[in-house]
C-alpha cells in the first residue's frame, strides 16, 4: 500500500510540475485536488476495514479460506 501511494505522489507531482511550469495551473490544481480525494478515499476506506476486521475475525470460516487459498485452481 505504501509502494502505491508513493508511486501516486511521484507521478501526481510529477505531472503538477509539469503543467505548473508549463503554464496550465488550472490543470495543475484539478490533479492536486484528484489526488487529495484519492488520499481521503483510501483513508476512509482503511478506517471502515479496521473498525470492522474485529467482526469479521469472528465470522469467517478461516479453515475455509485457507482451504480455498491453498486449492489449485
Amino acid at each position: 500500500m505504501k509502494r502505491r501511494m508513493m508511486l501516486r505522489l511521484f507521478l501526481v507531482v510529477a505531472c503538477a510540475a509539469f503543467f505548473y511550469f508549463s503554464g496550465g495551473k488550472p490543470i495543475f490544481v484539478l490533479l492536486i485536488g484528484i489526488y487529495l480525494g484519492m488520499t481521503i478515499q483510501d483513508y476512509s476506506w482503511l478506517q471502515s476495514a479496521s473498525k470492522s476486521w474485529g467482526f469479521m475475525k469472528t465470522v469467517l470460516n478461516w479453515i475455509e479460506v485457507e482451504r480455498i487459498a491453498n486449492s489449485d485452481s
